[in-house]
């Protein structure tokens, strides 16, 4: 699936491209869902890390957000930790429509996840997940957790 990674809620829809094909590249009829998830991203702004996140939990969380102030303690900076809520979910089969139309306005400014969910000939699970943004130029909004 092809999901640009900021959209502009001005547009009324984005067309997203659906593939599905094989290890050789050979186009492949697939039907599943799509869900769509809003994430409730940290009201703070983290800096990235100069240093890997530490392999055993620091003793006082305390110390370590008065020591640290601008960097994430344990991961809450990354978005696969975010609560997540799902407010769409979609059907589709690539044999009617090799696209997916994302009605852009009718979402807030914020962080997102889609999830599309299908199954390969033999029946094994097939997930694709990729985050994106949702924005409005012509009010001037972006996102919480960004620096503008």
């Amino acid at each position: 699936m092809e999901v640009p990674a900021e959209i502009d809620k001005s547009q009324d829809t984005v067309a997203w491209s659906i593939i599905t094909e094989n290890h050789d590249g050979n186009p492949l009829e697939a039907k599943g869902t799509i869900q769509i998830y809003r994430l409730d991203a940290p009201e703070k702004v983290y800096l990235e890390r100069y240093w890997d996140l530490p392999t055993e939990d620091y003793p006082d969380s305390t110390a370590f957000r008065q020591d640290f102030p601008h960097f994430a303690l344990r991961g809450e900076d990354q978005w696969q930790n975010w609560p997540k809520e799902r407010i769409g979910t979609y059907d589709f089969s690539t044999a009617e429509s090799k696209s997916f139309d994302f009605l852009a306005k009718a979402y807030d400014t914020g962080h997102y996840l889609v999830e599309l969910n299908s199954a390969d000939k033999v029946g094994n699970a097939v997930t694709f997940k990729q985050k994106f943004q949702i924005i409005d130029t012509q009010e001037q909004q972006i996102p919480k957790n960004l620096l503008s």
